[in-house]
């Protein structure tokens, strides 16, 4: 009897737990906390791969066809004659699911397409305080340069990859990708 009882209150914690897991999409890149306290280690790279997807490597049919088998329901947007990015986006409000990177969330993930080549991912609509990303962001990668670009937005220099963050948005960008204004 008592491991039956137990058997249950194992079996209703995991699925708790479950639920709450499957409510978020994380991308957490390698030695990434949560924020929540935890140390934040020093990461020896900035990331280049998302959800299946590379900076610079990934065309627009692989990236589509990443999206399709995760189940992420998307937007695709056509470079326009103001814009020579194709875009593919998506948002926590569509895919029912918050959207979580570097322990902080956000309301939608855009990714764009530069003659069909994946050159940057961006983290748009911060639902959480800015400045605990840019703590994280300056502790975690602190061995990069870092500078300021002309839209004061600060940037972390990778060997082959670059990280952007200003105060509602972060962006991965193949290493000297443009900067975070939308519509570029």
């Amino acid at each position: 009897m008592k491991k039956s009882i137990f058997a249950f209150f194992l079996s209703l914690a995991a699925i708790t737990m479950h639920a709450q897991y499957s409510q978020t999409i994380r991308f957490n890149p390698p030695y990434t906390s949560y924020n929540n306290r935890s140390i934040i280690l020093q990461s020896d790279r900035i990331p280049d791969e998302f959800w299946g997807c590379t900076l610079g490597v990934t065309n627009e049919a692989d990236a589509l066809r990443n999206l399709n088998n995760l189940g992420i329901p998307y937007k695709f947007f056509p470079a326009s004659p103001s814009s020579s990015s194709d875009v593919i986006s998506f948002s926590d409000e569509k895919i029912g699911k918050n959207i979580e990177c570097e322990g902080t969330r956000f309301g939608g993930v855009a990714f764009w397409f530069y003659n069909k080549i994946l050159w940057k991912v961006l983290f748009f609509n911060m639902r959480t305080d800015s400045k605990t990303l840019a703590n994280t962001i300056r502790q975690k990668y602190s061995r990069f340069s870092c500078v300021k670009d002309r839209f004061n937005n600060i940037r972390y220099i990778g060997n082959s990859a670059d990280i952007v963050h200003s105060d509602a948005a972060l962006q991965y960008t193949i290493r000297g990708g443009s900067c975070m204004n939308f519509g570029e």
